[in-house]
């Protein structure tokens, strides 16, 4: 009996015991499971947070990426822009260029009309003075004097110079090549051209095999008496002889051959082009 009651009193320690167990177990999983829920939040909280942040970053980054694209198409304009206004400014330079040419084309026409303008004045004062200083043998009809595109010209007729077929001077010529070389000697042309011309008709002697060869001489027998008998210099002369090749009337008349058998002198100014001569 007494052994029952014993064994009844361990067994009620025991069952105390592990009431006792259970309810410290429980009490310590309640603490446990706020601890956890605590935490929970924490870390939801924490995480929340790097997620707001992580918006804010990326709102900012679309902001900046935006800002870029804008920036991109900004500077595309300006890109653009640069172009056009290098292009402009290439056009520009070309068009200044052009202007400055035709500024020079301008300027030198202009010169070239002025100095034109001048010759032009003083070959009709030329012309003047040289009919005033042979107007005797103008008045004649022993020759004339008129401008032509290269300056003064004197026309002497054959006749008072030469014999029909011959280039050597008559008497006559020397009261006449006086004259003219007083006029040559007071000009101021850089050239002195003495041209002599024929009529059609064929001439074939030893000395003159044709009309060429006799215009020349003509014009040579001219040049030397100008030089040595009247001191023009020879430096400024030069001699050509164009046959019937320049007719200045028709050849099938004799009034017109007449004509055309002529030594004409031409007073060339500075500026004029040059032609060598035929000789002399």
């Amino acid at each position: 009996m007494q052994w029952h009651w014993k064994k009844s009193g361990l067994l009620a320690a025991l069952i105390l015991f592990n009431f006792l167990f259970v309810m410290t177990a429980c009490s310590s999983s309640r603490i446990s499971y706020r601890e956890l829920n605590r935490q929970l939040a924490l870390a939801r909280a924490e995480k929340q947070a790097e997620i707001d942040r992580m918006k804010k970053e990326m709102a900012s980054l679309r902001s900046i990426a935006a800002e870029r694209d804008g920036l991109r198409v900004k500077l595309e304009s300006v890109e653009r822009r640069a172009e056009e206004c290098r292009a402009e400014r290439s056009r520009l330079e070309n068009r200044l260029r052009e202007m400055e040419r035709e500024r020079a084309k301008w300027e030198r026409t202009r010169k070239a009309a002025r100095e034109a303008a001048a010759r032009a004045r003083a070959i009709e004062e030329e012309k003047k003075r040289i009919e005033k200083r042979l107007e005797n043998l103008i008045g004649r009809r022993q020759l004339g004097v008129d401008v032509t595109e290269l300056g003064v010209r004197i026309t002497v007729r054959d006749a008072i110079l030469f014999r029909s077929g011959s280039a050597e001077l008559r008497g006559s010529a020397w009261d006449v090549l006086r004259e003219v070389a007083g006029a040559l000697a007071q000009s101021q042309a850089k050239e002195i051209r003495i041209v002599g011309h024929t009529d059609s008709i064929p001439i074939r002697t030893p000395q003159f095999p044709s009309n060429w060869e006799l215009s020349v001489a003509r014009a040579l027998a001219v040049l030397h008496s100008l030089s040595r008998n009247f001191g023009i210099p020879q430096e400024k002369m030069v001699s050509i002889g164009y046959g019937p090749y320049r007719p200045i009337a028709d050849n099938g008349t004799e009034e017109g051959r007449r004509k055309n058998r002529r030594v004409e002198i031409y007073l060339i100014p500075e500026g004029e082009a040059s032609s060598p001569g035929a000789g002399g």
